[in-house]
Formats: structure tokens, sequence, C-alpha cells
């Protein structure tokens, strides 16, 4: 029922104006919450409110404490084909507001830190508080600001699952480009666990391998969804990437993990 109603909203226009709802609904609940973490951490530079939201969500507190535990998670992760102490140039392939950015140098002491994002607000934010890093405006098509065979070590997280098939393709084939020879990529889909959220026609697309997208407001937006058969991400990488790792999601605590996907270029 809830993802016919999503369909059902989708197909009016209406899921955007839905969200602009419930982020003022966010800053109102989380406002006690988020005055708190203010005055815990008077010296943590925050993004303006809806730059946050519309990445990640409200929760000041989250924010702060997952980029930290995702920066030293993706350290971990890459350690048995590159320790993070070997890496001289990292991308956050579509960064946002620097949730996961602000955190590398701890994790990767050794490297230079560039970023890249398609909202322009949010550039310039990054710009402004982190002139250390290398920080990028891109387009929702590729490319980036980046020199061919330039990164040891690219991640995108939960970016694939706001692209449309052909922006799949794209982003891959550019991800080859500016990734040096046995450079690494890790990147995150919608996976199998969230077959659960599909339409019946969706899902019966999705279990005939096929990429399903719920183009339900402009590409790149939270609302705009894409839904991965992992033989699809096999078949899209094969020309440029061979795969080191898949870890399928799982689903605890009512929440659904995204696929964690390592690879290596050719």
């Amino acid at each position: 029922m809830k993802n016919t109603v999503k369909k059902i909203l989708a197909s009016l226009g209406l899921l955007v104006p839905l969200t602009n709802l419930k982020f003022a609904y966010s800053s109102i609940k989380l406002r006690r919450q988020n005055s708190a973490f203010k005055r815990k951490h008077p010296d943590f530079i925050l993004p303006p409110d809806y730059i946050m939201y519309e990445s990640y969500g409200l929760n000041y507190n989250d924010y702060y404490e997952d980029g930290k535990t995702t920066s030293k998670w993706l350290s971990e992760l890459i350690q048995p084909w590159m320790p993070a102490v070997s890496v001289k140039d990292v991308l956050d392939w579509g960064c946002g507001p620097g949730r996961i950015l602000r955190h590398l140098p701890a994790n990767f002491p050794n490297a230079k830190i560039a970023g890249c994002d398609y909202n322009p607000a949010t550039i310039k934010w990054l710009n402004e508080q982190f002139p250390a890093f290398d920080i990028q405006l891109n387009q929702v098509n590729p490319p980036i600001a980046q020199k061919d065979n330039s990164i040891d070590f690219a991640f995108g997280i939960s970016i694939f699952t706001h692209l449309s098939k052909a922006g799949h393709a794209a982003w891959l084939a550019e991800m080859a480009r500016i990734l040096r020879p046995g450079g690494i990529f890790l990147f995150t889909t919608h996976g199998d666990v969230f077959q659960q959220r599909l339409t019946h026609n969706e899902l019966a697309a999705y279990q005939n391998n096929q990429l399903v997208v719920r183009a339900a407001g402009p590409e790149g937006h939270r609302v705009y969804g894409a839904f991965h058969p992992p033989q699809v991400i096999q078949e899209l990488i094969l020309p440029y990437f061979k795969v080191l790792s898949h870890q399928p999601g799982n689903k605890h605590d009512g929440q659904l993990d995204q696929d964690v996907w390592i690879v290596q270029k050719s």
C-alpha cells in the first residue's frame, strides 16, 4: 500500500513538495535535540539545515557521529587491497554537505581530499568552510574536474540509488577514467533486501534482472530512486572493473542496509 501511494504521489508531482513539508516538520521535531547538540559541540561547523536535510536528514548528532563512523568504516573496508595510509588521493563522489568528507583526514592521513557534488549551494558552503579540500561542482552527468588516472580511492555512498540507467553507465565510465590503474571504487546500491519496497510491477521487473527506476522527481534528488539487481551491477561494471567484494544488505532494527560493492580498475 505504501509503495502504491508513493507511485500516485509521484505521478501527481507531489513528492518534492511533500519532502519540503517533511523538512519543516523535522525542523520542529528536532529543535530541542539539535539545540542540545550545538551547546555540547559549540565549535563544530554545521551546514545550513535544508542542505543537510536534502542529502542526509536533520539530526545534527547523527550527521556528526555517522560521518565519523563511515569514514573509519571506509578505511577498514578497503584495507585488504589498499591500506588507508597508502592512499594519496581520495574522492568523495556526491559528497553532499561534507558529512563524511570532513572526517577523511583522520582515517586517510596521507591523502589529498577531494569531493564533488551537483548542488551549487552545497559546494559554495564547503569551499567557504573547508578551503584545504579540493571541492568541485559537477552536473548530474559527467565529467567531473579530475584528471585522468589521478585518484587512488573513490567512493559514492547512496549515489547510484538516485540515478537513471544512462547515469549508471556514464558515471562508471567516469570513475574508470579518473582512477589510477589498480584504483579502488566503493559504492552502494539498493539490492535484494529492498525488494519489499517495490510495487508489484517493479518487483516483476527487478526479479527479471532489470534496473528499476522510480523517477518521482529530478534525477539526483532524494525522491528519485533506483533499485539494483546484483546481476545488473555485474554487467555494468564489467567493461571497467573487477569485483573485489560484494556485501549484500540486510535488515536490522527495522532499517534496510544497502549493498556494498568494492571494485578495482582493470
